[in-house]
């Protein structure tokens, strides 16, 4: 995406990504955080008035092993972080043998148990379309806004992208 990782209360607004994110299974080695805009948000700070139209296009190779999260906006979030009026319009594809989490806007908003923090999802959109092929007996969940929910308050997000899951060898 358009920053590797946010930390601190780093602020980013304004921010379109038109390029496509991709990583062949031949390039993948161990696990993954992609996200249109940030792959990682480490913070307090927010993603505000930011689109993705850019495809994310994962393969993860047979046998991969790691939790492997993708978001149209951010991949997931390690601290207390606001995401505002973003919009992701770019597909989500994806192939999978490990765990994973997709959202159209973030992938994974846990909260463990020795950090509780609330990320706070207001008014964000998903127009895209998420394409999950989960390979294998892992965990595997997909959402129009996000693929994992601890710890997040939701206010007026919107989805109007088709989900696909698919299951097998």
């Amino acid at each position: 995406g358009v920053v590797a990782k946010l930390a601190g209360s780093a602020t980013v607004t304004g921010v379109t990504n038109y390029a496509e994110l991709s990583i062949p299974e031949s390039e993948f080695k161990v696990k993954a955080c992609m996200g249109g805009i940030a792959g990682i948000h480490q913070g307090s700070g927010t993603i505000s008035q930011c689109t993705n139209a850019g495809s994310i296009d994962f393969m993860a190779a047979t046998g991969s092993n790691g939790i492997n999260v993708i978001g149209g906006i951010v991949s997931k979030t390690d601290a207390a972080a606001t995401i505002e009026n973003c919009t992701n319009s770019g597909a989500i594809t994806n192939k999978n043998a490990g765990v994973l989490y997709i959202g159209g806007i973030i992938g994974n908003t846990h909260s463990s148990t020795d950090k509780t923090y609330t990320v706070n999802l207001t008014s964000n959109t998903n127009a895209g379309n998420i394409d999950v092929q989960a390979v294998g007996t892992e965990e595997s969940a997909a959402g129009g806004i996000c693929g994992l929910v601890s710890g997040a308050t939701l206010t007026t997000c919107t989805n109007t992208g088709v989900i696909s899951v698919t299951t097998g060898s």
